[in-house]
């Protein structure tokens, strides 16, 4: 997502105030990243277990 949609969005007048907030280090993004997989993960288990337990074809 553009920086600048970012600053709009959190109502920032300085660009430079936001750029604070998006200095994100990798080793976060991947551990954050790796967290969402996992979550999605059961969320698709949970939903297949449900269509399989009311008969629907998957």
């Amino acid at each position: 997502m553009p920086l600048e949609t970012v600053q709009m969005m959190l109502g920032h007048t300085k660009i430079a105030t936001t750029q604070i907030y998006a200095d994100v280090d990798e080793e976060k993004i991947l551990d954050d990243t790796f967290d969402l997989e996992e979550k999605l993960e059961l969320k698709r288990a949970r939903v297949k277990e449900h269509l399989q337990s009311s008969g629907t074809i998957i």
